[in-house]
């Protein structure tokens, strides 16, 4: 373990920040007024304060609540409007981009080609950005992480921007027990229940849940949060309690209090932490302290590699396997009755129910048989018919406390349109509640990568697996077929007039598909603890925000994802390609030629590429799972499925396209790729329990 430190804070956006001593480590950068200008500008200054071997390749975590709420806001109303008037969307009321759009735009603009992952979950994404930070910088996963936080300003329409730059401290013991993450070292930073606090050395301010503290000068959180300040007092207003340093620090009832240079203590459940001396750990929390004797425990990162002179960390991990899956499609419930149908080359098409089609350009979808109880989205049936097939797989009776939940499809509640026809489809209830699964809101993510959301989510899970945030993860993701997502790929072009028919030399877009889907994750040694055959190893993945346009995907970037879920492996080559080929002209072109590039590079003869998308729909946010299922299935029963609907195949030079199903005896790699609007590319690779070396986690 290394002890992470935040030395920078840079602040921008485009609303003017309120008036305030400027502090070293603290950069305020003039508003602007574009936001996509004001976000390139902050990140660049943030990733320019870490050394230059890492600029380039360092993950980006970004808490984006307050945006997805209010660009999914102002889309939905365009919609509403535009059904209202008994018309179609026009291109100029095309959905707003995604959050992750921010970061295409940041590798667009330089030289940045690092991760970048968009966290919207409700009250508590800042928190869980920091936490993920701090956790794999001090695990040795990443020698560094930027995290960002978009907030509204209270008192207009703009957006406040602040970027910290997270590195490893120079080396020292630490030590780290159980969940909540407390770090000193030598800016403190403490999270806990809902709450985020962040202290480095200039002032800061939050409002609302997330919570920002600073140090050496005063921090002030407003509504549920808390603030930590050092060295001088801070205050907060609300439930949550005051700390400061370089004085004793105290916490009564449930707060916590970080201390930067002087004893800390705290009263109640969670816990305080010091530096530079000794860190101690209670109860549920966890203390990380940078200068002082400390040691770790339950963290399952058996040792590090620091690699060759300043390049990415490396680190030797515990393969993370896939316990578990769990699907439900428009052929019913269950991964078994998919493989079968998908083997048989049936396809599940119908017309749509959930809305009225009539003004949209294609008709045809891949819609479930779910009906709901009253006054229960479908989206929550779906969800959990594959939840508790998934749990069921994985031998899963009762989650253990430190379970990981990561959900795609969805977004946060949305007041502003909370009267819009079945907006619970595409938005949580005011209410939610981790859908039922009583997981506390700091282990509950929500992810928001466009069609690439749930390969996105695996990859948050299997680092937090490495570095002991979680002990299980179960990633889930969901479909449920509604007017706004439909609306948006309509005015895109994007959906077919009649059926897709992935990489066809005839195809014409998306058919999109209800459904969902859950992947239970591990490591390999707490199955084997508990007696459990994985299903499969998640032996790589790679995710990239980059590219060019909302809807194009670039072939470069995708190769790029291939490449380094291959080399995470430490393989050249795989058995079956499970393309993400939606149908759409331009998308299964380039995926086609993003493959002949890995197979160019790697001499490739004929790799197998298949996809499920002209049997069971486009499950857009969901779409990652009937892939991650077929693969699973195809090393199980050492068969490579076909390519319902597929009549012309594309040609390729190094692969493949299958129309029909074949044996594939010896089969036991596959290559799961996931792309999305907005620059959003994913690959994964899945092998049997006994194929590849033992993975490398690297930032490359």
């Amino acid at each position: 373990m290394t002890a992470p430190t935040a030395t920078a804070v840079i602040v921008g956006g485009t609303a003017p920040l309120p008036p305030h001593d400027l502090r070293p480590g603290l950069t305020v950068l003039p508003a602007r007024a574009s936001l996509t200008t004001a976000f390139v500008e902050v990140l660049a200054a943030a990733l320019d304060r870490l050394p230059a071997a890492l600029r380039t390749t360092a993950p980006v975590v970004m808490a984006a609540t307050d945006y997805c709420v209010a660009a999914t806001s102002r889309y939905v109303t365009r919609c509403a409007e535009a059904e209202a008037g008994g018309r179609r969307l026009r291109p100029t009321e095309a959905m707003t981009p995604e959050p992750a759009q921010l970061l295409q735009e940041l590798a667009e603009a330089g030289d940045w080609d690092g991760q970048g992952h968009v966290l919207i979950s409700p009250r508590a994404a800042a928190f869980q950005a920091w936490r993920w930070a701090w956790g794999t910088v001090g695990a040795g996963l990443h020698r560094a992480m930027v995290v960002c936080e978009l907030l509204r300003d209270p008192h207009g329409n703009g957006y406040h921007i602040t970027a910290v730059p997270v590195t490893a401290a120079a080396p020292g013991p630490t030590r780290a027990e159980a969940d909540p993450v407390v770090a000193s070292a030598p800016c403190p930073a403490w999270a806990e229940g809902d709450a985020v606090v962040v202290s480095a050395s200039g002032p800061a301010r939050a409002e609302g849940d997330p919570v920002v503290a600073s140090a050496p000068c005063p921090a002030r959180a407003e509504g549920d949060a808390v603030v930590v300040s050092a060295p001088c007092p801070a205050r907060a207003e609300g439930d949550p309690v005051v700390a400061s340093a370089p004085c004793p620090a105290r916490a009564e009832g449930d707060a916590v209090v970080v201390s930067a240079s002087g004893p800390a203590r705290a009263q109640g459940d969670p816990v305080v932490a010091s530096a530079p001396g000794p860190a101690r750990a209670e109860g549920d929390a966890v203390v990380v302290s940078g200068s002082g004797p400390a040691r770790t425990t339950n963290v399952p990162v058996t040792a590090a590699d620091p690699g060759p002179g300043p390049g990415p960390a490396r680190t030797r991990a515990a393969p993370v396997v896939v316990s578990g899956t769990g699907l439900v499609t428009a052929f019913g419930d269950g991964g078994e009755v998919f493989w079968r149908n998908l083997l048989d080359g049936s396809r599940a098409l119908t017309e749509p129910t959930r809305f009225d089609a009539s003004r949209f350009r294609g008709r045809t979808v891949c819609q479930t048989g779910v009906e709901p109880s009253p006054g229960q989205p479908v989206r929550r049936t779906l969800l959990d018919r594959a939840r508790t097939e998934a749990l069921r797989e994985a031998g899963v009776e009762e989650l253990p406390p430190r379970t990981l939940l990561v959900l795609a499809g969805v977004v946060p509640h949305l007041p502003q349109v909370a009267g819009a026809p079945r907006i619970e489809e595409i938005a949580l209830e005011p209410d939610w509640d981790g859908d039922g699964l009583g997981i506390p809101a700091r282990n509950t993510v929500l992810m928001a990568h466009a069609c690439a959301s749930g390969a996105f989510g695996l990859a948050l899970a299997r680092e937090w697996l490495l570095c002991g945030l979680a002990d299980l993860a179960v990633v889930t993701g969901v479909s449920s077929l509604n007017t706004y997502d439909y609306a948006c790929l309509d005015v895109l072009r994007a959906t077919s007039t009649t059926a897709a028919r992935p990489f066809d030399e005839d195809r014409s877009g998306v058919t999109v598909g209800e459904g969902a889907g859950a992947i239970v994750l591990e490591t390999a040694e707490r199955a084997a603890a508990r007696g459990h055959r994985p299903r499969a190893t998640l032996s790589g993945i790679s995710c990239r925000v980059a590219g060019q346009g909302v809807s194009r995907l670039n072939a470069h970037i995708g190769a790029a994802c291939m490449r380094e879920a291959l080399a995470m492996a430490g393989l050249t080559t795989v058995d079956l390609v499970h393309g993400h080929a939606p149908g759409t002209r331009q998308g299964d072109e380039a995926e086609l030629l993003a493959l002949d590039q890995v197979g160019a590079e790697h001499d490739w003869r004929g790799v197998p590429v298949s996809s499920y998308k002209g049997a069971a729909g486009h499950l857009l946010h969901a779409s990652v799972f009937p892939g991650v299922v077929a693969a699973v299935l195809a090393l199980r029963d050492q068969v490579l499925p076909g390519t319902p609907g597929l009549r012309k195949p594309l040609d390729a030079r190094h692969v493949r396209v299958l129309r029909d199903p074949e044996p594939g005896d010896g089969t036991r790699s596959v290559l799961v790729n996931n792309f999305g609007f907005g620059g959003n590319n994913a690959a994964l690779l899945l092998t049997d329990n006994a194929t590849g070396r033992r993975e490398w986690s690297t930032d490359g």
